[in-house]
């Protein structure tokens, strides 16, 4: 890339080289140091290469040794250009004020885009960086990429890992987030398993500990399924970290309202396009208004960076194009409906257990809710596990003491 740049600026020829010994041709001229790039063969007799105006001057002697004709093809580059527009000096003068101006954007951030996070917000990210003084607008050499991350990390306490990768005028803020560990009690410590959720008691298997419910039981959130205090009639109670599965049937039920109609929206063929050039978070309007552009329409929203050697240089090319749609709608059946909801619905039921719950029945239905709309209900029975282990409170400060005492 930057020699590219730096032949660009010097400027360079492209060429076509006929002779019936090419090769010799290109290692002779690698061998007096004349750097060539872009060989491309046509044949086995002609290729097309590209070479410094510099190097040009150079290769005469090298064409009369091997017997080659070089013929050039194009001439390109910065000089070629100030020497095409030398006496229109406006021209050259508004360019070279262009290719400051852009070299001055790009050297400040106006792009800051997250990727990698889930449940912790983008906006929650920015704001600690920003906190930490990065932010859009500020010049993007004045950041050490390791202090800043270390420094980010220490606010975002949900982040294991993250890092900025700053190319030209865009920031690319990639992160890594913690993976929350099951809050497990110590094997040492007395507890009791109780219900996540309401259920009835389907199947249980009892490791340590006391069965405080039986198999087809309904049972509440919270309640006791197998306790830590294990009595018996002639010894005292013995308090003992329980554990084991208990397998209960459980109900999950989602709703939504929808219409018994469906819009169509037709493109009528009209069409409207509003400009805007965007400098960083600033925006130049091209047009007046975007107000009651037609009765009825869709927005698509085209934006075109301007990057150039692969650096993204703070300016960007906005287009919002309306199109003009006419509405009509189409009635739908109540079966119609709940096909077309059901897949909504079953994304919305999150069984508690996560990846262990087994689908057993589901049952959609719908009630009507007004004229135009219907309630569509689904309900869905799974088996899963439903224990979690709860510490023994009460008892947890004189168990410790008698366990440190043994």
């Amino acid at each position: 890339m930057l020699t590219k740049i730096f032949c660009f600026l010097r400027g360079y020829v492209c060429v076509i080289v006929k002779s019936r010994f090419i090769e010799r041709f290109i290692n002779i001229c690698i061998g007096k140091n004349i750097y060539l790039w872009d060989i491309r063969y046509k044949n086995e007799c002609e290729a097309d290469m590209k070479m410094s105006m510099g190097s040009f001057h150079k290769i005469r002697p090298v064409a009369k040794k091997t017997h080659s004709s070089v013929r050039i093809q194009a001439k390109k580059g910065l000089p070629i250009i100030f020497h095409r527009y030398k006496k229109r000096y406006f021209f050259m003068s508004g360019f070279i004020l262009a290719i400051c101006f852009v070299f001055i954007m790009s050297q400040f951030i106006w792009s800051i885009e997250v990727v990698g996070n889930e449940n912790v917000a983008s906006e929650e990210i920015l704001q600690a960086l920003e906190e930490l003084g990065f932010k859009k607008g500020r010049y993007n050499k004045a950041f050490d990429a390791r202090d800043l991350k270390n420094n980010a990390l220490l606010k975002l306490d949900k982040l294991s890992w993250l890092w900025v990768d700053i190319k030209g005028s865009k920031a690319t803020v990639t992160v890594n987030e913690k993976k929350q560990a099951p809050q497990l009690v110590p094997k040492n410590t007395p507890c009791d398993i109780v219900a996540l959720r309401s259920g009835v008691i389907k199947d249980m298997t009892i490791k340590e500990g006391q069965s405080r419910v039986q198999i087809g039981q309904t049972v509440m959130e919270g309640e006791l399924l197998i306790s830590g205090v294990v009595q018996s009639e002639r010894i005292e109670p013995r308090y003992t970290h329980a554990s084991g599965e208990v397998v209960a049937r459980t109900w999950y039920e989602s709703s939504v309202i929808y219409p018994l109609s469906r819009e169509i929206r037709t493109p009528t063929g009209r069409q409207k396009k509003h400009h805007s050039l965007c400098i960083g978070d600033t925006e130049i309007k091209f047009f007046l208004s975007s107000g009651n552009v037609y009765e009825n329409y869709d927005t698509i929203e085209k934006k075109h960076d301007l990057v150039i050697f692969g650096y993204y240089t703070g300016l960007s090319w906005k287009t919002l194009v309306y199109d003009e749609v006419d509405v009509t709608y189409e009635p739908l059946s109540s079966e119609q409906v709940m096909e077309n909801v059901k897949g909504e619905l079953e994304s919305k039921i999150i069984p508690v257990s996560g990846e262990s719950a087994l689908l057993v029945a589901s049952d959609l239905r719908y009630t009507p809710y007004d004229d135009e709309n219907i309630k569509v209900t689904l309900t869905a029975e799974y088996s899963e596990p439903i224990g979690y282990e709860k510490t023994i409170e009460m008892i947890f400060d004189s168990y410790t003491k008698n366990t440190q005492k043994e």
